[in-house]
């Protein structure tokens, strides 16, 4: 994404491009409207989710096509755990009667990776926190919102400290890493995203999958406050400023991707959600998938990371952070006022 903004930037665009979806108001400067050929095709700003609708669109123009998206969320075992935790402390309650059963609690991804902070970005914002100001400068500085970091920190020391969690998560990186021990059937509950579902059906077999795991909305950081997760996917941008290649580059993108027909074959095949409400409706393989409800609920109460430079500092300085406190290197103030300064000296 980089390479391509210094592209775009420097006059070389191409006229169509994906783009990761977070950083897509990073080009919207450079993106052509395609709004008339998305309606004349069917597609319409208000059947986006909110957080879709909130990134690619400028007012009444619409500056990208949102083609993929995706959902964090708590996995668990509903074959012995008859209701989710919501927050917290039933998260780690809940851990504990697992651990005495002889199972681990919970594992999450705890590596080197943006997997780490992204699974979880939903516990920092439930606290109604920031990453950044409106200025684009970092907001866990002081106040509310660094209350809200240090809260999110010690969420992962606690884990350890009440040993409903391994250090060894600091191993896993995505989530693959942690399906050795969801397939040796060793854990009870873990956080990760939707497409898990489509890949441990593979690993497990699907009526195995169906029977034992459940997926659930990621637990608030406390009670009462309202769920939610970060949202990825990527999108469709065009570049063309020419008037016939905009035309066609948006048709392109559209019959490739965003048309009902590509949409279904591409989500169902590749394991991702789609983007558009309407098609939770009309497509046959989510009518037909238990799992298709709670995810639709958990897209309309998402989140997406902050479109600004600083972010990926803030994303590399917390993942360190996060790793010295797994490894019980430093506690969460140390490392909270390391990543402050760090980001600070960036």
């Amino acid at each position: 994404m980089t390479k391509l903004r210094v592209t775009v930037a420097e006059g070389g665009a191409p006229d169509l491009s994906a783009v990761d979806s977070f950083m897509m108001p990073l080009f919207a400067q450079y993106a052509q409207p395609i709004e008339d050929i998305a309606n004349a095709a069917g597609i319409y700003a208000e059947d986006f989710f909110p957080y879709i609708r909130n990134t690619v669109m400028d007012g009444d123009k619409m500056l990208a096509l949102w083609y993929t998206t995706d959902v964090r969320g708590l996995f668990y075992r509903k074959d012995l755990i008859q209701t989710p935790p919501t927050n917290v402390d039933e998260l780690i309650s809940v851990a504990k009667d697992m651990t005495k059963q002889g199972l681990t609690g919970l594992i999450y991804c705890g590596g080197r990776d943006e997997a780490t902070v992204n699974n979880l970005w939903g516990l920092y914002w439930s606290q109604g926190a920031k990453l950044v100001n409106d200025d684009g400068s970092m907001a866990f500085v002081k106040g509310a919102d660094k209350e809200a970091m240090l809260k999110f920190l010690n969420f992962f020391k606690r884990t350890i400290d009440e040993g409903v969690t391994p250090r060894t998560v600091i191993d896993y990186k995505n989530e693959p890493a942690m399906y050795g021990d969801v397939k040796a059937g060793k854990v009870a509950m873990f956080i990760g995203g939707n497409w898990a579902i489509n890949q441990l059906r593979d690993l497990l077999g699907a009526d195995e999958f169906n029977s034992k795991w459940g997926f659930a909305a990621l637990p608030t950081m406390e009670a009462g406050q309202n769920s939610t997760s970060s949202a990825g996917g990527w999108t469709n941008v065009v570049f063309a400023k020419d008037e016939l290649h905009r035309i066609l580059a948006a048709d392109l993108a559209i019959a490739l991707y965003s048309s009902d027909v590509a949409q279904e074959s591409w989500s169902r095949i590749g394991g991702y959600l789609p983007t558009r409400m309407s098609q939770y409706e009309s497509f046959e393989y989510l009518t037909q998938d238990p799992y298709s409800k709670i995810t639709l609920d958990l897209l309309d109460s998402a989140s997406t990371r902050p479109a600004v430079e600083l972010y990926n500092v803030i994303s590399t300085e917390t993942q360190v952070a996060i790793g010295e406190i797994l490894t019980g290197s430093a506690t969460p103030e140390q490392a909270l006022e390391r990543l402050i300064l760090n980001v600070k000296n960036y």
